[in-house]
């Protein structure tokens, strides 16, 4: 859904906008850019609506059930997480799997359905035990996941790494409805950016300035408090665009 008139309108007049050294700024000014661009045609002189719209997307109100919810998350959790269908170690040398799952614990590790990727078969627990040591000993560093292909010969199917997903993100709802009780009466992309946060980080309750922002119904806030040092900018981005797109608060 498109981010609201009244809402570029009010992110215009903000500091993120006006304040050139905000860290911010440019980020606001690619969305409202973008935006204007893609509206030319409907505004008049004055940059206002030609006709007043009523574009309330009844999909953006809150009851979504958790299959829901999950189903709408995991093709972009998938685009920023990337997915590997092997073992690998990320940049801070956590042994990882398919969508960016963090299987450093053995039990973990020896939970998932490895597959022998010339047989097909599936592999033993010694096999599985001894192939999360190889990996667990491999050079940790800035190295691309496909350079850990080398060190497994064992594969996740599609379906397993889906399988994976759709249990991590349920225990994810599980925990931000402790920590963020009206989570569920939120529209529907803002808490796309709290699952986003969650299960990249696994833990919503360290970012407690965005949620008093969510409470405080305060967009600045959710955006600046959203912002993590550790993802790319695109998904930033992605997760600014998603809370600018409500067009109204109530809840």
């Amino acid at each position: 859904m498109p981010i609201p008139h009244k809402q570029i309108k009010n992110l215009m007049k903000s500091d993120m906008y006006q304040d050139n050294n905000n860290p911010l700024h440019d980020q606001v000014c690619r969305v409202t850019g973008t935006w204007f661009q893609d509206y030319a045609d409907k505004l008049d002189e004055n940059n206002e609506l030609k006709k007043p719209t009523e574009n309330k997307n009844i999909c953006f109100k809150a009851g979504y059930l958790d299959d829901e919810i999950i189903r709408r998350n995991i093709p972009e959790i998938k685009h920023h997480e990337g997915v590997k269908n092997f073992a690998y170690k990320d940049t801070k040398g956590i042994v990882t799997a398919g969508a960016g799952l963090n299987v450093d614990n053995f039990d973990k590790y020896n939970g998932l359905n490895w597959i022998h990727l010339d047989t097909g078969q599936k592999a033993t627990p010694e096999e599985i035990k001894t192939d999360y040591q190889y990996i667990k000993n491999a050079p940790s560093g800035n190295y691309h996941a496909d350079y850990y292909k080398e060190y497994t010969t064992f594969r996740l199917s599609d379906d397993d790494i889906n399988k994976q997903m759709t249990g991590h993100l349920k225990n994810d709802l599980g925990q931000i409805r402790k920590t963020i009780p009206i989570f569920d009466g939120l529209p529907a992309p803002l808490q796309d950016v709290i699952m986003d946060i969650q299960y990249n980080t696994g833990h919503i309750e360290r970012f407690p300035k965005f949620i008093q922002a969510i409470y405080h119904k305060d967009v600045r806030g959710m955006v600046e408090e959203s912002h993590r040092k550790d993802v790319s900018e695109e998904r930033n981005q992605a997760m600014a665009t998603k809370i600018l797109q409500n067009e109204d608060w109530e809840y």
